[in-house]
């Protein structure tokens, strides 16, 4: 079984991707001598003509996949080791959606309440449009693709969420989501949004320092952030403790206390290493270092 669905995982043109992947099937699988590298080719070109020529195969690896995640502790669960990429396949804005939320550690149906840039919080609602079934946990949205429920949508497409694509990751390159820093940069967005997302990312920082300083000591924190626990030792006398959104908003409304987060945001910006060319974490690195005065006027507009 763990061969019939080994073509999905490897489904990717760059080749340092599939040496990665077939050492983790490997680890999954031990003795999978079919995951050696000399047979890259041959797996590839077997789901090429499977992809193209037989829906069934794919809505097979959907149905499994999607049982797999219902019943994660089933004992053939390994399996997702082939069938996961069925998962949010061609969906990457719901994908985005959901990352968001798990970083920001608030429930789906607060995400528009967080997206404090207008053309960004657009998109957010229209993808938090019921038919997309974001609230559902068990949706057949995420399979969308390999089901083949329809045409293109818009969560399947990047280029009509750009603005949300860029405000989402740019907080997770500034709460340190390697995931984000190496998405792709929209050709298509809004480039006020990284600004934005800065401030959002700032906060979100400064929220989970403050729970961690809570919980524990200061000398025995496990992932103590120097600049951002600077920060609150010397401006957080009032803020917040929770991600209430509405609680948040009127400490940010006052100017002064904006400009702070948006400083701060350009701070833990700045220090991201070991970006690529073409991805989210090289444009906010680069805008970090830009003014902010656009982005402060599109807040306001918001708050």
């Amino acid at each position: 079984m763990y061969y019939i669905f080994a073509p999905v995982l490897l489904d990717t043109p760059h080749e340092h991707q599939k040496t990665i992947l077939m050492k983790n099937m490997e680890e999954a699988v031990p003795g999978g001598e079919l995951y050696k590298p000399e047979h890259h080719k041959c797996i590839a070109g077997w789901y090429s003509d499977l992809k193209y020529h037989n829906r069934t195969y794919k809505r097979l690896v959907a149905a499994l996949d999607m049982f797999f995640v219902r019943f994660p502790d089933h004992p053939s669960s390994k399996l997702r080791v082939g069938t996961s990429p069925a998962r949010y396949k061609d969906c990457s804005a719901i994908e985005t959606l959901h990352h968001f939320r798990s970083l920001m550690g608030i429930p789906v149906q607060q995400v528009a309440d967080w997206v404090w840039h207008e053309e960004a919080n657009c998109e957010a609602q229209a993808l938090l449009a019921p038919k997309n079934e974001t609230e559902v946990a068990h949706s057949y949205a995420p399979y969308f693709s390999f089901f083949k429920l329809g045409g293109d949508t818009s969560m399947s497409t990047v280029d009509l969420n750009a603005s949300f694509e860029l405000f989402a990751h740019t907080v997770g390159t500034v709460l340190g989501s390697t995931r984000s820093k190496n998405a792709r940069m929209p050709e298509i967005a809004e480039r006020t949004a990284i600004e934005s997302g800065l401030i959002v990312g700032a906060i979100k920082a400064v929220n989970r320092q403050q729970q961690a300083l809570a919980n524990q000591e200061l000398g025995d924190l496990e992932e103590k952030d120097d600049i951002v626990i600077a920060f609150i030792q010397k401006e957080a006398q009032n803020f917040p403790t929770n991600m209430n959104s509405e609680e948040w908003e009127k400490i940010v409304r006052d100017k002064d206390t904006l400009r702070k987060f948006a400083l701060l945001g350009k701070r833990l910006a700045k220090r991201i290493t070991d970006v690529r060319s073409g991805t989210i974490g090289a444009e906010v690195k680069n805008v970090a270092g830009l003014s902010l005065e656009s982005a402060l006027r599109e807040l306001m507009k918001l708050l």
